[in-house]
């Protein structure tokens, strides 16, 4: 059962949580504190994984409840380019699930990662010594814990509705980059460095990457019933691609940067290796403004594709080839830091 709402969670995008979250507790282990605890480490990464599903069936719960994913096949049979198949697992689409039940299964995973905060917070957060104080530590997961929270709750659901106002993709960039890694690196090492925003706002960058993606590649179905992501608030789809080449080609310049200034080890330049993704994302993102229905057949290069030919059946290759390219760039990214954190 368990399993089965993980695969309804979408545990296919989890590599945009859990490889940043790795990523920070490599640089946490590389930082070589004294109080580095994988156990707490591990805890806040369990957390983040609860997170994320959690927030995604919230997402598919007010996304149905309020709009209905219906919209994507009646934008799709009108001609107007639209990733359809969300939500195939309810009984309104044709499923076992209903939405009720989605909302608690939602509920109980949240309710994981918020005991899994509880306890990084009493080992990190309080001080026993002198009475029973918070600690910077502790104030630190605190101020995390709610922000992530208040954002998480608000992407979709009333009344802010954030990713409904073409905030989406700065809002996720914000948990899964800076916030999600400063969280882990401090549960793991119990203190603060300002030196992982050198990689956490280029992983940010990454993972906001990928939902922009998204928005450019659901620009003319979202504008048609008045959801208003990043790429729409924009306007035009050749600005829209001046924001793509940046959140492609600007992480491993910051990476550089923080060789330069924060004394960084070399050998963290080799990130600019995962960016013949970016080059070819880029690429594929300029011709779907140009032509959307061009196509472009997969190539081993581009990474892992996990059931291809599902997609292609479903007719929404052409969305998932630009996705994958996307999650596999921040794939490769962290992998690179990652293994440079630990054997250097």
């Amino acid at each position: 059962m368990i399993l089965k709402w993980f695969r309804i969670a979408r545990w296919l995008s989890l590599p945009q949580s859990m490889l940043p979250a790795f990523t920070a507790l490599a640089l946490a282990l590389a930082a070589g504190k004294e109080n580095f605890s994988w156990i707490l480490g591990i805890t806040g990464i369990t957390g983040v994984w609860f997170l994320h599903l959690g927030m995604n069936l919230f997402d598919d719960y007010f996304d149905y409840k309020y709009k209905g994913v219906d919209y994507r096949e009646r934008m799709a049979a009108k001609g107007i380019k639209a990733r359809i198949a969300k939500c195939t697992y309810l009984i309104q689409e044709g499923g076992t699930e209903t939405l009720r039940k989605t909302f608690w299964v939602a509920v109980f995973f949240v309710a994981i990662a918020f005991i899994c905060g509880a306890i990084i917070f009493y080992f990190r957060g309080i001080d026993f010594t002198n009475g029973i104080t918070v600690t910077n530590a502790g104030w630190s997961i605190i101020c995390i814990a709610l922000t992530v929270g208040f954002l998480g709750v608000e992407y979709s659901a009333p009344p802010l509705k954030l990713s409904y106002h073409g905030l989406a993709d700065i809002v996720i960039g914000f948990i899964f980059g800076p916030l999600l890694m400063l969280g882990i690196y401090v549960s793991a090492c119990g203190d603060f460095s300002w030196q992982i925003l050198f990689f956490s706002v280029p992983v940010g960058l990454l993972v906001s990457n990928i939902l922009f993606t998204d928005s450019m590649l659901e620009f003319n179905a979202d504008r048609s019933v008045g959801k208003k992501n990043l790429a729409v608030v924009i306007g035009k789809q050749k600005k829209n691609l001046v924001i793509s080449a940046f959140c492609n080609f600007a992480p491993p310049v910051i990476v550089t940067l923080g060789i330069i200034y924060a004394d960084f080890s070399s050998w963290y330049i080799l990130v600019w290796l995962s960016c013949y993704l970016a080059v070819a994302l880029f690429y594929y993102m300029i011709w779907f403004v140009k032509d959307p229905n061009r196509k472009f057949e997969r190539k081993m290069w581009m990474g892992p594709f996990q059931k291809w030919d599902n997609i292609v059946k479903y007719g929404i290759d052409w969305y998932m080839l630009r996705w994958y390219i996307a999650r596999n760039y921040v794939v490769l990214f962290c992998f690179i830091v990652i293994v440079i954190s630990l054997i250097r």
